[in-house]
């Protein structure tokens, strides 16, 4: 069920079974410190970090899987 505030809630409740992109990305999150709150190695690794197994595990699903990326930061001060 949607946690978005919907208008007319009355005439559009159907839209509350309707899953938004940014809300599929909190429910990601929301798994991911779930998953690993009590594991003493990924416990306090930072939200990316978690994430990746649990996109790995959905992929897989689907017979996809997660391109690695590299990001570099430039620190300018």
């Amino acid at each position: 069920m949607a946690k978005a505030t919907i208008n007319d809630d009355i005439r559009k409740r159907q839209d509350y079974d309707k899953l938004d992109f940014c809300e599929f990305l909190e429910m990601l999150g929301r798994v991911a410190f779930a998953r690993f709150k009590d594991s003493p190695i990924m416990k306090d690794k930072p939200l990316d970090e978690k994430l990746e197994p649990i996109l790995e595990n959905i992929l897989a699903s689907f017979g996809m899987t997660l391109k690695a990326k590299v990001i570099e930061i430039e620190y300018i001060s």
